[in-house]
């Protein structure tokens, strides 16, 4: 019975095979400290009588060869010198490693008590509050629940945040106080102002509206009696527009010609558009004249833009109307486009008022052309 032992970890054999692929494997196998053998591998050969024989493992390979060249079981003198030779240098390798191998275990030794130190004093909790020891993690947040220090010290930062939160809302409060007491005092102004204004607008009013009163007594209430619309006026209409072009037909019929003490429209506010209008004021026996206010002059520019809207439709109607279509010219679809741009316009309350602020500088006193 033979078998094969590895002298790095021990480990025994029965087939050569195994030891053979025991001793290629990539990861190699740990050995075993203080390994006296000092041999790569041992065979013991076991007799019938019960006897062991050691045999190096170089020396075995040796007689296997000799067995399979010359069958013969017995080993050259030459062979067990080598072996002899061998072994002994394998012996000293080995001692050599083994003694390595002890400083190498000496040292893994003292670094781990060292590790161990270090664990031992970082596995020390200590309390923030109350400076205790603890030896888990678990056990300080256990502790932290209880600690009265640490109660205390929540108590007097919630107390501390109280006290900062009054601090802040009363500033705000002091603030937003200060700015309601700007306003108020900004708006008061306002109103101030607005009343003076007002007064001053009455006193102007009042002023303007005694002037002429007092200068043109005998002024006629305005009548719309019709506006004869002419093609040329109609053509500027077109070309200029309709904020243009109303109030030159403004001045022509309510300015133009016309002396003061005769005139029955004038402007007083030009910013706010306001006319004094001389208008008739009652019924049959108690029917008088009197100048009133008019904003926007509606009762001077509606009846004007409502008898040039109707004649402006009527001309488009009479030019366009009965043409054959087959007649019409490029230019006259651009007039009869411009013709109904027209008509939408002059129907807009927008530029209706455009009318008359543009309007007012004609109906002033200072603008007044004597004719």
């Amino acid at each position: 019975m033979v078998t094969y032992i590895c002298s790095s970890c021990g480990k025994h054999f029965d087939h050569k095979s195994h030891y053979e692929d025991h001793m290629r494997r990539k990861i190699k196998c740990k050995p075993i400290q203080n390994n006296n053998n000092g041999l790569n591998a041992t065979i013991q050969n076991v007799s019938h009588d019960g006897e062991y024989q050691k045999v190096s493992m170089n020396t075995f390979l040796d007689s296997q060869n000799t067995k399979k060249g010359e069958k013969n079981t017995f080993l050259d003198s030459n062979n067990i010198l080598n072996n002899n030779k061998n072994s002994d240098n394998n012996k000293n390798s080995d001692n050599n490693k083994n003694s390595d191998n002890n400083k190498n275990s000496d040292n893994n030794k003292n670094s781990d008590n060292n590790k161990q130190n270090i664990q031992e004093s970082n596995n020390k909790y200590i309390c923030e509050y109350c400076e205790k020891i603890l030896t888990t993690n678990s056990n300080l947040h256990k502790h932290l629940k209880i600690c009265k220090k640490r109660i205390l010290f929540d108590m007097a930062k919630e107390k501390e945040l109280e006290k900062l939160k009054e601090e802040t809302f009363k500033k705000q409060l002091e603030e937003k106080n200060k700015e309601l007491e700007e306003l108020k005092n900004e708006k008061n102004k306002e109103l101030e102002e607005l009343k003076n204004e007002k007064k001053e607008d009455r006193e102007t009013y009042r002023s303007t509206l005694k002037y002429i009163s007092s200068t043109f007594p005998n002024a006629p209430s305005i009548k719309y009696d019709g506006y004869d619309l002419k093609e040329d006026e109609i053509r500027m209409l077109m070309s200029v527009g309709p904020v243009v072009g109303i109030t030159k037909l403004l001045d022509n019929k309510y300015i133009k010609g016309i002396p003061k003490d005769k005139r029955s429209t004038w402007c007083t506010d030009m910013s706010r558009v306001k006319y004094l209008v001389k208008k008739d004021v009652g019924e049959g026996i108690i029917m008088r004249s009197q100048w009133l206010l008019d904003i926007y002059g509606e009762s001077i520019l509606h009846p004007l833009i409502e008898d040039i809207g109707n004649k402006v439709s009527k001309y488009f109607v009479t030019k366009y109307g009965i043409i054959n279509p087959t007649l019409i010219t490029p230019m006259d679809l651009f007039d009869m486009n411009r013709l109904s741009d027209l008509s939408v316009k002059l129907n807009d309350r927008n530029i209706q008022n455009q009318i008359m602020h543009y309007a007012a500088g004609h109906f002033t006193l200072d603008a007044y052309i004597e004719p």
